[in-house]
């Protein structure tokens, strides 16, 4: 009797690996890829910091968000790091919540053969990508035109740092 519990347990776990369709990363394929629930193509300091609120609004408050810069072959090294503070600053300064430090995290990933990028997990899910042009910073509010950097407050971010 032992001997068939043990073989339908057996059974029920490799039914359930089965579907769940395992790979190995050296198995992974360019459609593989994380698919965002959205994304953007181009990135201007209004639709990153709207992005941004709406992100913080769908994240609860004991969510953890993790941004992952990607930067893109060629660009300057430093750059990951500047859209990393910009994006991590405004969430716990400006967005409606004011997230405490804790519950974001940042990190740099793998170069991009393509342009580069940020991606925002929230509670371990990609929500939200958005492309950048080659070496620029992500820009949030305060958003200026006439004069870069006049503002106060944008004296935190880069590129006015």
């Amino acid at each position: 009797m032992k001997c068939v519990s043990v073989f339908l347990h057996c059974l029920f776990i490799a039914g359930s690996v089965a579907s769940q369709d395992l790979r190995t990363d050296s198995e992974l394929t360019k459609k593989d890829e994380l698919v965002p629930r959205w994304s953007h193509e181009r990135s201007t300091c209004f639709l990153n910091s709207h992005s941004i609120q709406t992100l913080d609004r769908l994240a609860g408050p004991r969510d953890l968000i993790i941004i992952v810069s990607h930067a893109a072959a060629g660009e300057r090294k430093s750059i990951g790091k500047r859209r990393l503070f910009n994006a991590r600053l405004f969430l716990t300064a400006i967005t409606t919540k004011a997230r405490p430090v804790e519950r974001i995290l940042i990190t740099e990933g793998e170069m991009s053969s393509g342009r580069g990028y940020l991606d925002f997990f929230v509670a371990g899910s990609l929500e939200y990508r958005v492309y950048l042009a080659k070496n620029r910073d992500f820009l949030v509010q305060p958003c200026v035109t006439e004069k870069p950097c006049s503002e106060p407050d944008s004296k935190r971010y880069y590129p006015c740092r």
